[in-house]
């Protein structure tokens, strides 16, 4: 990151004066600690004694330095000099060659990159091809994956025709831009850079780099507007093949109390974080970067180095050394990060969605023609829950909110397995907490025919004691069992029927109930007299019908 202010500066090297070339004797440091590598951005700074000692003092293994396209040759021999001083005492530094409008054109722009590399092709260790190329900040006048990657194949040869063994970077996203790097795959990117900038310090940035969320546009992957973004990008770097490669890492906070004057929270909200909070979510940054296994950061860049002079901008107050020359909190935290001390523990953030348990269907449950799937689940988190969705061959088939599911069973009479050919089939169940951290659990339930599923069956009726009271009132209780997959349009049938003189049964009354439930019938019979009680199941196809047993008692 650039900040608009200091874009402005960097434009005005191109009319730079030489400086003094004297330098700096500061001794060789120690081989850097684990991945990842402590690097810092040193903006508008040619003064080694001053910003090299500082930053070597810190502990930087690696800094950045900004080249503007069109530099004249006498600050490009001054950009080789300051380079040339850092290499000496063995710090890597990275060129972050960039341009305007006008060099966006790709052959514009090779012939500076080739130029550029010649120059520092001894004293730089590799090379940003421009600066984040996917916002309109510095790609004008929007971004334009096809344009950038057009303007990388052109440049990326030219760079290492001059200098062989350059490390080239593409260009820095701007947060965990992913959609962009995805596009730019498409479009052919593969193999024409070594690495992958990725400039987390956003505009006006206050969130912990433990904060995060999804959003479902994005297929609930990370958002590429949190620090944590930066695992995104390697996870499309992974699924193009290029898993192997490294992420240079930009950070920063800063620690203005001025208003946000930035993008689209200009005015909404407070620019920078408190100087103890910097210095709290460097150490967080870093913890979180030492949790990736193994680690594909390969450096991380803060940005920057020192404060600005001037008003409490939020462009000004990134530093980790105040404009009077004072140390800050973050400055701490900083040294701790160059000695590889995590002074962290527990997990980065949460990053784990809620426990699901699937009620119905059970695994491996039978589910007949003409029967709708019961579907129930549950899931808890310690955030809470914002949804928890049932699918069906990537289609929703129903949803429930935090108001629904927070702490409830919910579930659904799913008709749409009534059409399904018979074999194995899945639900799935997917339940996201209040970070929108997603998990997803899957059932497997098959679809059996009507005929398949009541091959061999021995439906039986299960009768209680018929009763009968004053007012010659009877009643009767029972189920019926046996076949699968009975609905509401399989009835049981019954008949209260009294013997005539002639010593034959005539029917009186009747009634119906669903053959899949419980059922009670309750009669007030007509007279005194032999009674008689006929039930059975009735017919239909594919079900045959089944008689009960037949009750004969007398009322008075």
């Amino acid at each position: 990151m650039i900040p608009a202010a200091r874009a402005l500066a960097l434009a005005l090297l191109t009319s730079l004066l030489l400086v003094s070339a004297a330098q700096a004797q500061v001794q060789t440091q120690t081989p850097a600690g684990p991945d990842p590598q402590p690097g810092l951005v040193i903006t508008n700074d040619f003064d080694f004694k001053d910003s090299g000692v500082q930053a070597v003092d810190a502990g930087a293994k690696w800094v950045k330095f900004f080249v503007p396209a069109g530099t004249p040759d006498p600050t490009l021999a001054e950009y080789n000099r300051i380079f040339t001083q850092y290499k000496q005492v063995g710090v890597k530094v990275v060129a972050v060659l960039y341009g305007g409008e006008k060099e966006q054109d790709p052959t514009t722009f090779a012939a500076f990159a080739r130029k550029a590399a010649g120059v520092f092709k001894d004293s730089a260790y590799g090379y940003m091809v421009w600066n984040e190329a996917d916002g309109d900040v510095f790609w004008k006048p929007t971004p334009n994956a096809a344009a950038y990657v057009e303007l990388l194949r052109r440049t990326t040869p030219v760079i290492r025709a001059v200098d062989p063994d350059a490390v080239i970077s593409f260009t820095p996203l701007t947060g965990g831009n992913f959609p962009f790097l995805e596009e730019a795959y498409k479009l052919g990117a593969k193999g024409l850079f070594d690495v992958i900038g990725v400039d987390t310090d956003t505009a006006c940035d206050l969130d912990s780099p433990f904060d995060l969320f999804r959003t479902a546009e994005d297929n609930f992957r990370i958002s590429r507007f949190v620090f944590l973004g930066y695992r995104e990008v390697h996870n499309v770097m992974a699924a193009n093949g290029d898993g192997a490669k490294k992420i240079w890492l930009e950070m920063g906070w800063s620690s203005s109390t001025a208003q946000c004057n930035q993008g689209v929270f200009e005015n909404k909200k407070l620019g920078g974080v408190s100087e103890d909070a910097q210095a709290r979510h460097l150490r967080e940054a870093y913890h979180c970067m030492r949790e990736d296994n193994p680690s594909y950061v390969e450096t991380a860049f803060w940005f920057d180095l020192k404060e600005s002079p001037g008003a409490d901008a939020v462009d000004n107050r990134f530093g980790l050394i105040r404009s009077d020359g004072t140390r800050k909190p973050s400055y701490a935290a900083y040294e701790d990060f160059a000695a590889g001390r995590d002074t962290l523990t527990g997990p980065c953030g949460d990053l784990i969605g809620p426990d699901i348990t699937i009620k119905s269907p059970a695994p491996g449950q039978k589910v007949v023609d003409n029967e709708a799937l019961t579907i129930s689940a549950a899931a808890i988190d310690p955030r809470g829950l914002s949804r928890i969705q049932f699918s069906f061959n990537g289609e929703n088939i129903g949803a429930f909110d935090s108001a629904q599911s927070e702490g409830k069973t919910v579930s659904r009479e799913w008709f749409g397995s009534r059409s399904l050919p018979p074999g194995k089939h899945k639900i799935v169940v997917t339940a996201l907490d209040k970070n929108s951290n997603p998990t997803t659990q899957t059932v497997e339930f098959e679809k059996i025919s009507l005929a398949v599923a009541n091959s061999g069956a021995k439906p039986a009726f299960k009768l209680g004691k018929l009763r009968c009271g004053k007012g010659r009132v009877c009643s009767i209780k029972g189920t019926f069992s046996g076949y699968a997959g009975l609905t509401f349009k399989n009835r049981i049938r019954v008949e209260w029927q009294l013997k005539g003189k002639n010593g034959k049964y005539k029917r009186f009354h009747k009634a119906g109930a669903n053959a899949g439930k419980p059922f009670t019938f309750k009669q007030k019979l007509a007279k005194q007299g032999s009674w008689r009680l006929r039930m059975y199941f009735e017919a239909r196809v594919p079900f045959k019908a089944v008689n009960a047993k037949t009750i004969s008692f007398k009322v008075k």
